[in-house]
């Protein structure tokens, strides 16, 4: 039931394959050859715990969730079979409007953290996480849409971009996949990120794990 209800908030949202045409001057250029990635990983921090109520705040707009120890752990030129190697530096997606406070209160208040919130913001990357920044080129985000790709058991997100650089010297399109699978929670107990959306259980989830088995990228 889960799943049918985020895929009614990704057709409502945006269209599924959102990307960036290319300029003709882009073009033109010769395009490098893509470079697949596998084995990505690190750890999302969530500036509120995800509950189903959310945390209570006055705050208008939320704080930014963190992505810390990111890593990819192969990459290969497509046409030559070339390992190639890729590092990820840590990432800061911006928070975006808190919910309002059903109830009255004096001064006025929002509500920060909860689980509806948390997939909405997903499929608004294009504002909140403008690039990820890699060794080798900087990802500039186009869209993003529910990865149905990942497991049950997780949660994630495709974002489309493109993509340009000092290997990737031409422009040009670029895909991740980040599936968002083991979590804490806050008391201190772990779970599955999928599993534990919508509920409260541990008194919510304060972190999770992007699934290395799951994620990956073309760059």
């Amino acid at each position: 039931m889960r799943r049918k209800i985020l895929m009614g908030v990704l057709v409502f949202a945006l269209p599924a394959a959102t990307v960036v045409g290319l300029s003709s001057a882009a073009v033109a250029k010769k395009s490098p050859n893509p470079v697949t990635c596998t084995g990505l990983s690190g750890t999302v921090v969530f500036p509120a715990t995800e509950t189903n109520e959310g945390t209570v705040t006055t705050a208008k707009k939320g704080g930014a969730t963190s992505v810390v120890g990111g890593a990819v752990a192969s990459c290969t030129d497509v046409a030559t079979s070339a390992s190639v190697n890729v590092t990820l530096s840590n990432l800061s997606i911006s928070g975006g409007k808190n919910t309002k406070n059903p109830t009255k209160t004096t001064p006025k208040t929002y509500l920060e953290g909860q689980w509806g919130a948390f997939v909405t913001a997903g499929l608004g990357l294009k504002k909140t996480l403008k690039t990820v920044t890699f060794n080798i080129g900087t990802f500039k985000t186009s869209g993003s849409s529910v990865d149905n790709s990942c497991p049950s058991t997780d949660l994630g997100f495709t974002i489309n971009g493109t993509v340009s650089g000092t290997y990737l010297t031409a422009k040009k399109m670029a895909v991740i996949n980040a599936c968002l699978g083991a979590d804490t929670r806050m008391d201190g107990s772990h779970g599955l990120f999928g599993s534990d959306l919508d509920t409260d259980n541990g008194g919510g989830v304060v972190s999770a794990q992007i699934d290395a088995t799951y994620s990956n990228a073309t760059l």
